[in-house]
């Protein structure tokens, strides 16, 4: 019997001490290889046995809901976790601007005149990509945003929320 592949991240609950109370950095994420076993081969594509009935998966599809190799599930895997993350830093970027702007507001600032202002200066996003690739070339893996996500997140936070707009985003100012 042949099987399909998809790789998904499990996130298991933190640990509660002897009060009930969460203990910080306790919850453990992984990431866990699923297979499907494939019911049927079509001339476009297999129909996999999965935990809530039969699944359809087109050879032709761009993105597909499993692999034929765990290899290739993973490099899958890692494309969608690159999209959650560009999806997420845009959510973060809206979030900062409406800050900004409630920010304005709550000083008796004119919120319409000062749109420009609060947007997110390109400067500050191309600083971003750039200490995303330099932190990935860094951790061996050029083609990866996801790696190097985790080690340079609080910096770009950090020089965002500080108004810093030029300079590279996790060095310190002078």
């Amino acid at each position: 019997m042949t099987c399909w592949y998809r790789f998904e991240e499990t996130t298991y609950a933190c640990e509660l001490d002897t009060y009930g109370d969460i203990v910080p950095g306790s919850g453990a994420m992984k990431v866990e290889m699923y297979s499907y076993a494939v019911l049927k081969h079509t001339p476009t594509g297999v129909w996999l046995g999965a935990p809530h009935g039969r699944r359809f998966v087109s050879r032709k599809w761009r993105k597909m809901f499993a692999c034929p190799t765990p290899e290739q599930a993973m490099v899958s895997f890692i494309a969608r976790k690159d999209r959650q993350i560009s999806i997420l830093l845009h959510r973060l970027e809206a979030a900062l601007n409406a800050r900004q702007l409630a920010v304005i507001a709550s000083r008796g600032g004119n919120i319409a005149a000062s749109r420009k202002e609060a947007c997110f200066d390109w400067n500050i996003k191309s600083d971003l990509r750039d200490a995303v690739h330099r932190a990935a070339n860094r951790a061996g893996t050029p083609n990866l945003l996801a790696d190097a996500m985790g080690a340079s997140v609080a910096d770009v936070v950090r020089a965002i929320t500080s108004g810093r707009t030029s300079g590279n985003i996790g060095e310190k100012s002078k």
